[in-house]
């Protein structure tokens, strides 16, 4: 729905450039999708946008020039590394030469992009300012106890002409997790329960791209008045916080922390409640979870510092990320003999992916 939102509010200013644009989805009917797909991979369109569909096999853009990747954490590193060889596949031309520049946006980075701004050649320009109009939003803890309080509160909104999404933690029971709510039973039981006057969706990353779709139309049409999700990390809640009071009314973000005996969980939900900015969220989920193997593909988790940690030597890593940059603009080729040894070395430890560094 975001690729067809975006490529809705472009058209226009596309179509008084005389610019020709096209949209690839996995949803579109195969006749419109092929047809697309011929005016990307032909360069016909100047302009193209799309989902996951971009990097599936075959799809070539010829002269790419500029990509970007919106929502970036919903990109694995492998596929954000597969938009970036979307063009000078067929040509003679190194992945150096004709590899295109990057622009990628995200409300939170993930742990691994945060790392790479540290210590790597990402630069990063930061939006921290609320639209016009836009309020803040309301952001409160409750216990377990206090569902009742919770749901009344989400009533009183849904009578005033708003809406309220709910997230929970699976999308099915698991025999691990007893105490977790499950998703797809819950939305059967607000149907039939608290909020059946104003209508209940559900969505999950397990439906049918179109089925998922047509459940997000309905709630943006105001067609239903609540929509029940699955959980997602720290840096997601953020995400998903930030759907909330885009209009004029105030929004409020409601937390409610099932498992009063876990430190990790209360620390977590106490970052949601005092912050507001990305950064702030990213820098406190990088800490809980690891900057993740930033020359590799997992996005969180241990990296392969074994003293060093990001979060707390952040300023040694950036005065090393200087030092790199001196040396790289004394001796742009390595052809000293201690760049040299440093490039054997660096070629021995990681060879095969050090391409993968090089993706945000």
């Amino acid at each position: 729905m975001l690729a067809e939102q975006h490529f809705r509010n472009l058209k226009p200013y596309a179509d008084g450039l005389n610019v020709r644009a096209a949209l690839v989805t996995g949803s579109l009917p195969s006749k419109e999708r092929k047809a697309a797909l011929e005016l990307a991979t032909s360069g016909a369109a100047h302009l193209v946008l799309g989902t996951h569909a971009l990097i599936q096999e075959g799809v070539e853009i010829p002269r790419m020039a500029l990509g970007v990747i919106d929502e970036q954490h919903r990109f694995g590193v492998v596929q954000r590394l597969a938009l970036q060889r979307l063009t000078g596949k067929s040509s003679n031309a190194s992945l150096e030469t004709s590899a295109p520049h990057m622009l990628l946006m995200s409300a939170t980075p993930i742990p691994r992009s945060l790392a790479l701004v540290l210590y790597g050649d990402l630069d990063v320009s930061i939006l921290d300012e609320l639209p016009p109009g836009r309020t803040p939003i309301s952001t409160k803890v409750y216990g377990e106890k206090a569902r009742r309080e919770v749901y009344a509160l989400v009533l009183e909104q849904l009578r005033r002409g708003h809406q309220a999404f709910i997230v929970y933690p699976l999308v099915e029971a698991s025999e691990q997790l007893q105490l977790v709510r499950d998703a797809t039973q819950m939305a059967e039981k607000m149907r039939a329960g608290a909020f059946k006057e104003f209508g209940v969706g559900l969505v999950h990353g397990r439906m049918a791209a179109a089925e998922r779709d047509e459940v997000m139309r309905d709630f943006r049409d105001g067609e239903l008045g609540v929509l029940v999700s699955e959980r997602f990390g720290l840096s997601q809640l953020h995400q998903l916080r930030g759907r909330v009071g885009r209009g004029a009314a105030a929004g409020h973000c409601l937390l409610i922390n099932r498992a009063p005996g876990n430190p990790l969980a209360a620390q977590r939900l106490r970052v949601m409640e005092k912050q507001h900015d990305g950064f702030k969220i990213a820098e406190a989920d990088l800490a809980q979870r690891g900057p993740g193997e930033f020359l590799g593909t997992r996005q969180s988790g241990l990296g392969d510092f074994r003293l060093a940690n990001l979060a707390r030597d952040a300023r040694l890593l950036l005065e090393a990320r200087r030092e790199a940059q001196v040396c790289l603009q004394n001796d742009p080729n390595l052809e000293s003999s201690e760049s040299i040894q440093m490039k054997e070395i660096l070629m021995q430890r990681w060879a095969q992916r050090l391409q993968l560094g090089t993706v945000g």
